[in-house]
């Protein structure tokens, strides 16, 4: 679900949009947010509270000593140097249940595909250029969404960049003299995810191939040879 609030986000601004308040995870949350085209993180806190309700809440400098996040920060600056060695300007490219309603639709151009309970229409489809704009007109659940997916890729309108195990995340960015996958794993246990070719990873350097092991709650940036 975060994943698709950052491509909406992105493709509402055209911009690199922010994410703010970010605490836990930190360096998978600030490759996921890249992935999607985000363009900042703003943390939560610098450093711990003496008092009050949240003085127990991680900050960088926590009551007189660096934490492990601030060192986890250390490590995600020494990627993202990196990566600007690596790559050029990029451009995001990602994916643009029962429900609560929020507005009944009347297609004209569109095509409407889903209905609420008094008939009223309540998702349509619409093509645009060599795309698909679909529009909800309530608040989906995870059910739908995985049904609608289902749907778009058994229909050809997308298919998957990789296969991958459930909690596990594959986002494309491409531009001039750069095509990027980011390979996220979200679970809190190694996942596998198998290559149909080769591709060099941008954080190490190494060569990927075949069946390749990500760490729990880590990323892969790889570039195709």
């Amino acid at each position: 679900m975060i994943s698709l609030v950052h491509d909406v986000m992105r493709g509402m601004s055209r911009d690199p949009f922010w994410v703010m308040e970010t605490a836990g995870h930190y360096r998978l949350v600030a490759f996921h947010t890249m992935a999607h085209g985000g363009g900042g993180l703003s943390t939560f806190s610098w450093r711990s509270p003496r008092f009050g309700a949240e003085q127990s809440r991680n900050g960088y400098e926590r009551h007189g000593q660096f934490s492990p996040r601030f060192h986890e920060s250390q490590k995600i600056a020494a990627d993202l140097r990196t990566l600007a060695r690596k790559m050029s300007a990029t451009a995001s490219h990602g994916f643009f249940s029962s429900a609560r309603p929020a507005e009944h639709l009347r297609a004209t151009t569109a095509t409407a595909f889903g209905h609420y309970a008094d008939g009223h229409q309540a998702c349509t489809i619409q093509g645009h250029g060599a795309g698909q704009a679909i529009y909800l007109g309530f608040s989906p659940d995870v059910a739908f969404w995985h049904a609608l997916i289902d749907w778009l890729q058994t229909s050809g309108a997308v298919s998957p960049l990789l296969t991958t195990p459930p909690g596990v995340e594959v986002t494309r960015r491409a531009g001039p003299g750069a095509d990027v996958r980011f390979v996220l794993n979200h679970t809190f246990a190694p996942a596998t995810v198998s290559l149909p070719h080769p591709y060099r990873d941008l954080l190490t350097g190494r060569d990927l191939s075949g069946e390749v092991q990500i760490p729990p709650q880590s990323t892969l940036v790889m570039q195709s040879h």
